[in-house]
């Protein structure tokens, strides 16, 4: 036996291939096995019964498939040096599962107590993560004897029963991905247009995740063209359906002071406020302090973004350049021949030059020369400056302010107390001492007609929803300021309507839509808000002189402001862009800031 083992062994390692040696087959049949033993081997490792003659041939085919493995090893090596690096592997996907093959059911895993929170909390079918990590089902987080930051994310759960590892404070990785998740929401909420993304719905009520922005926004145009309603612009050049503000009271909710991030101390006089056409903005002007701020309005921090000083320019009039042109451009004046305007994207300051303005055109003020009066066209592309005597210079907006040019002049025959534009700037409206209200056709640089205002009360100002930025109203109206107090409300839409003729013979006097006798002293500021529902007037010349107007109505509005409103001497006033706010400046150096609460929620309804 000893002896064919060695030969056996020195054929294989000599390379040679072997003979089988047939003689010692029976010794490598496996021993017969019993009907019993069989039955016992299924019972244990579950093979399929197979017949006798099978299982001994099996037994002998295995034995030889060993043998020539061993013998062909030399073979290989040889071979395997001419195949390619990436025919040397291949990937294993096992073994098809066989109806044929008696396998063994699969008995169902026993769900864990945290296994229905993780299903309430899974991603819809629909929207099923690209990767997930295996290794976090490894993961056991303890919340016990971890450090304290992770005592935050403990639940009632934890606490309560004896025996699991989540009543003694430890959990898998899966529990501890969604506590996280759980408390970063809650220190970070979900932003309002997020949540408007979610509550898209299908017909069926479940989410649409393949719904996409343009599907809502195609939805609006076509319901804007399927209805002939009135069309308000209210979102700084965006449209939605007309909708009239109630009158009688005016909902009102107080925030933090507009400039409240500057020192009292360092507080002045302000003479001018405005919010930018397009975005959260406000300057405030000061002609003590020759400085012009901004800040961002956010209603609880209101943070400073920039100051600009002129120290040879006291600033009376300020206003941002129309959103239709360089809406980021504020022009200042006071009683100087000259003005400044800054870009507050640039953070560039531009003084106009020396020669643009001749001494004739200059305005005659107590203190001396003066450019403090003057008013932008709706596009922004002309400024019309009042000069002595009743001159109106028409200077060039639309190219580079350093190169800016007199275009053009009109001539009254009476001093010019105020101006304002009408027509989406093709008339310019102004008034004179006399009361008397002259329009400007400025295609043609010439009067067109004139009207005198009813009861000639020594008119102060004159403004229009045009000026205002009252464009898409479906009404336009002008009102017109006095000394006395007295306010005349007149509605242009309907004088439009008549016949020129009639309605327009020179100096006629016109009727009034509403006369407003709710103020006793010389109006100072007249103020419509962008969708022309409010007109607001005040007058500086004694405390809490303020009143809101509802337009449509013609009524003032009786519950605001109240005895109780802190406004002092009034020298502004200013609607934000959306009409959901309302500062005000006073002589103190303080811009109140008030939320107006029908604009505030229709504005949470159409995010």
């Amino acid at each position: 036996m000893g002896t064919k083992r060695k030969q056996k062994r020195a054929k294989v390692l000599s390379g040679e291939p072997p003979v089988a040696d047939r003689s010692s087959e029976s010794k490598l049949i496996p021993k017969k096995l019993t009907a019993e033993e069989i039955e016992l081997e299924e019972a244990v490792f579950g093979q399929a019964v197979v017949d006798k003659g099978k299982q001994k041939q099996n037994s002998l085919d295995a034995e030889l498939d060993t043998a020539e493995t061993k013998v062909h090893i030399d073979g290989t090596h040889r071979e395997l040096a001419e195949v390619e690096d990436n025919d040397l592997f291949i990937i294993d996907e096992g073994e098809k599962p066989s109806s044929s093959l008696g396998v063994l059911p699969i008995a169902p895993s026993i769900p864990s107590e945290s296994a229905p929170r993780h299903q309430v909390k899974s991603v819809p079918s629909s929207r099923q993560p690209l990767w997930q990590d295996s290794s976090i089902a490894m993961v056991s987080v303890s919340l016990t004897n971890g450090p304290n930051r992770l005592k935050k994310l403990r639940q009632a759960a934890d606490l309560d029963g004896v025996g699991s590892a989540r009543a003694e404070g430890t959990i898998d990785g899966e529990e501890y991905e969604i506590r996280l998740r759980q408390q970063f929401e809650k220190m970070n909420p979900i932003p309002g247009w997020l949540k408007k993304r979610k509550r898209k719905h299908t017909e069926g009520g479940q989410l649409n995740p393949d719904r996409s922005d343009s599907d809502s926004d195609s939805g609006g145009i076509d319901q804007l063209l399927r209805t002939t309603g009135k069309i308000g612009r209210v979102k700084g050049g965006q449209y939605r359906l007309g909708a009239t503000l109630p009158q009688g009271e005016l909902q009102v909710e107080r925030l933090r002071d507009a400039n409240q991030a500057i020192p009292s101390t360092n507080k002045n006089t302000i003479s001018a406020i405005q919010f930018h056409p397009n975005a959260p903005i406000l300057f405030t002007a000061s002609p003590k302090s020759k400085t012009l701020s901004f800040f961002k309005i956010d209603g609880k921090h209101n943070p400073i973004l920039h100051h600009v000083h002129t120290p040879d320019l006291p600033i009376t009039t300020a206003e941002f350049c129309p959103s239709t042109q360089e809406s980021s451009t504020v022009l200042m004046t006071g009683n100087r021949p000259y003005f400044y305007a800054f870009n507050l994207v640039t953070c560039q300051c531009i003084k106009s030059p020396d020669s643009l303005f001749t001494k004739s055109a200059l305005s005659q003020s107590i203190k001396g020369t003066s450019l403090s009066r003057f008013s932008f066209s709706p596009q922004g592309q002309i400024v019309a400056f009042l000069g002595l005597r009743g001159l109106i210079q028409l200077v060039d907006w639309s190219n580079n302010i350093g190169s800016s040019q007199v275009i053009g002049s009109l001539k009254s025959n009476t001093p010019i107390k105020s101006l304002s534009w009408n027509k989406n700037g093709t008339e310019l409206i102004t008034i004179g001492n006399n009361a008397e209200v002259s329009v400007w056709d400025m295609r043609m640089r010439k009067l067109l007609t004139s009207w005198t205002d009813h009861g000639g009360f020594n008119p102060t100002l004159i403004t229009t929803t045009d000026k205002d930025g009252g464009k898409a109203t479906a009404r336009s109206y002008t009102a017109i300021g006095s000394q006395t107090g007295i306010v005349n409300v007149y509605d242009d839409s309907q004088w439009a309507n008549d016949k020129y003729e009639e309605s327009r013979v020179f100096g006629a006097e016109r009727k009034p839509m509403k006369t407003i006798e709710n103020l006793t002293t010389t109006v100072t500021t007249m103020k419509f808000n962008p969708d022309a529902q409010i007109l607001a007037i005040a007058s500086d010349a004694r405390k809490d002189q303020l009143k809101l107007v509802h337009l449509p109505s013609a009524t003032v509005f009786s519950n605001w402001p109240t005895s109780g409103t802190p406004l002092g001497h009034v020298s502004d006033v200013g609607f934000s862009n959306k009409s959901d706010m309302l500062a005000i400046a006073n002589t103190k150096g303080t811009v109140l800031l008030y939320s107006l609460g029908w604009w505030s929620k229709r504005g949470k309804t159409n995010l």
